[in-house]
């Protein structure tokens, strides 16, 4: 048990606490847009438009980080049916490898 520990590096013995954490991120970021997007639409202002687009890059890359967590998980565990070449790459380039069962 501790040698399969001892493999895995940070990303994947951290990924429940990373994944809780962006959730939460990304539902306050999606509620800041949202009334953002209300703002706009009674008082149009340049500034408030562009918080909105770096909060939607910003919601994005979350969403995309949250699913390179679960595509991790499952391609550590065996369980990935589908492969996304970005993800693959990443996984490629951080140097994870899946433990032996």
């Amino acid at each position: 048990m501790k040698m399969k520990e001892k493999n895995l590096n940070w990303l994947s013995r951290n990924s429940n606490w990373l994944f809780i954490i962006l959730l939460l991120c990304a539902i306050i970021i999606l509620n800041l847009v949202i009334e953002n997007i209300k703002y706009i639409s009674f008082n149009f202002c340049f500034s408030t438009l562009i918080v909105l687009i770096i909060l939607s890059i910003l919601l994005i890359l979350i969403i995309g980080f949250l699913g390179l967590i679960i595509y991790l998980e499952d391609e550590l565990n065996g369980r990935n049916k589908r492969h996304i070449a970005i993800y693959d790459k990443i996984i490629e380039r951080l140097n994870i490898k899946r433990s032996a069962k």
